[in-house]
């Protein structure tokens, strides 16, 4: 009786020991299987979540009201979105501090899209990111990068943009240095800035014996109001 109960308990070692080898031989065919492959594969390529805004704070020149629990920042009426989403004036800047979605997009995207328009038209090609924040009322361009925020230039070279609107009586504004890098001189010329009436700071080029501008710098000239008579264009 001894010798068939060991007998007996060997075999169900050895059945347990069979079952647990199939199981094992199972669950690796299914997790090599195509399907679990491309399971991994769609949570390896999974977009990611929707940015949301890590700064509290609200654009520049926008104004921020919470709705229903979401906090938005608006450039028109505030009671206007306040009352009805759809009723607020449909030309006017809007947008959430939290995750993009079918009523608006998050504010990062609309202030990074406003910085990128901002720097093409009054920084210079070796300051490119513009930034505007309490340091400067009129913002700065970037030799290097900005913080998140898009309110400080992280290094220490950087231009003041003006707001004069006339970029020739700063030269050491963005918009002067913009315009000095486009005012490109022929052969043989060289460039020059030379002091004229109302604090102007004219950008011309020279050869030595004569002098002569740039067609971008008349142009600019022209649209400001200014009487270029007598101001040869490089040829």
């Amino acid at each position: 009786m001894k010798i068939a109960g060991t007998n007996k308990g060997m075999r169900d070692v050895i059945v347990i020991g069979v079952m647990i080898a199939v199981v094992l031989i199972l669950l690796r065919v299914v997790l090599g299987s195509p399907l679990i492959a491309r399971i991994r594969e769609n949570f390896a390529n999974a977009s990611e979540p929707p940015p949301i805004n890590s700064e509290t704070d609200r654009p520049a020149g926008m104004t921020m009201a919470v709705h229903e629990g979401t906090s938005f920042c608006y450039t028109g009426p505030v009671e206007s979105f306040l009352r009805s989403l759809s009723r607020r004036d449909k030309t006017a800047s809007f947008c959430t501090l939290g995750p993009s979605s079918d009523v608006a997009d998050n504010c990062l995207g609309l202030l990074s899209d406003f910085m990128q328009k901002t720097a093409s038209a009054v920084c210079p090609a070796n300051k490119p990111t513009y930034v505007k924040g309490s340091n400067s009322s009129s913002g700065r361009c970037c030799a290097g990068p900005a913080n998140t925020a898009h309110t400080e230039c992280m290094g220490t070279d950087f231009c003041e943009v003006t707001n004069s609107g006339n970029e020739f009586t700063d030269d050491r504004s963005c918009q002067f240095q913009k315009a000095q890098q486009s005012a490109l001189c022929p052969t043989g010329y060289s460039s020059f800035v030379s002091s004229g009436n109302s604090n102007m700071k004219l950008l011309g080029c020279t050869n030595g014996a004569t002098n002569c501008y740039a067609q971008s710098t008349l142009q600019r000239l022209v649209d400001l109001k200014y009487d270029i008579t007598g101001l040869p264009v490089c040829k």
